[in-house]
This record gives C-alpha cells, sequence and structure tokens, in this order.
C-alpha cells in the first residue's frame, strides 16, 4: 500500500462507483460477471477509452485477454507474446500499475 493511501479522499462520484462496485461483485455469479463489473466501474469512473483484462502466462511469455470494453477491434481470447521491455517488467513481472498513452508507451 502506498504511504497515506489509508487516509486518501476518494472524489465522490469513485465513492458511489466503488460501492456499486463491490454490490456487483458480491452478486457476480462468474468469472465473467465479474471482470463485466470492474470493467464498467473503471470505465465510469476514468472516462472513455479502451480497457482490457488479461492473464499473463509467465512460462510461455504469453499475455491472453479475458475481458474487453471493445470487443470487435480487441476479442476476447486474443493472445500474444510479449518480448521483455519496461512495459512488461513492471508490470507484469513486478506487478505495478502502469498507466500510459499510446503505443510508444507500451514498447
Amino acid at each position: 500500500m502506498m504511504a497515506g493511501a489509508a487516509n486518501m479522499t476518494l472524489p465522490m462520484h469513485w465513492q458511489a462507483q466503488l460501492n456499486a462496485l463491490l454490490d456487483r461483485l458480491r452478486d457476480a455469479a462468474t468469472p465473467q460477471g465479474a471482470m463485466d463489473a470492474v470493467g464498467q466501474a473503471t470505465l465510469a469512473m476514468v472516462g472513455p477509452g479502451l480497457l482490457t483484462i488479461n492473464a499473463w502466462h509467465a512460462r510461455t511469455g504469453e499475455i491472453e485477454r479475458l475481458w474487453s470494453s471493445d470487443p470487435a477491434a480487441y476479442p476476447v481470447g486474443g493472445k500474444k507474446i510479449k518480448g521483455d521491455t519496461v512495459w512488461t517488467r513492471q508490470l507484469l513481472v513486478r506487478g505495478e500499475v502502469f498507466v500510459g498513452e499510446g503505443d510508444e508507451a507500451l514498447a
């Protein structure tokens, strides 16, 4: 946890979204239902954009798309091998949050 995170005040609309998310997660009957709830809450909190939920297969170096806010362009089940980059080391190996915009951020 980040220093001071326990004392952080969230914007009111985030608090409402998080409370609704917790309710939807409690009621989710399937992993798909849980991912739908997380995806909808995230997009409501941060605004429109592409959001995907992925699984990292470290043994094969593959990333697999489990959920997508734009399944027509980024279908569930899509896989690709991710090379050794700053992005893969930060997010997939160390498990740290990554925020970036554009293809250059992922290189």
